[in-house]
């Protein structure tokens, strides 16, 4: 089971560091919208796509990409 959470966590991480980019929604906002998550893991999710965007360029182009489809 904790392999299925893992697939699911990477994507989820992403829609959170999106949406805090995209709408400036409260970590607090953000985490009830994904099914009341606590505010520091939000956080967590936000730095950690931050920390894999500085080291990874495909990546990085890639969400650059998605944000600009959005704006």
């Amino acid at each position: 089971m904790r392999s299925h959470r893992h697939l699911h966590a990477l994507p989820r991480q992403l829609a959170m560091y999106m949406s805090r980019q995209l709408t400036g929604a409260t970590l607090q906002e953000i985490g009830r919208q994904f099914g009341g998550m606590h505010h520091s893991t939000v956080l967590h999710s936000i730095n950690k796509i931050e920390r894999m965007r500085g080291l990874d360029e495909e990546l990085n182009g890639a969400i650059t990409r998605l944000m600009a489809l959005q704006q």
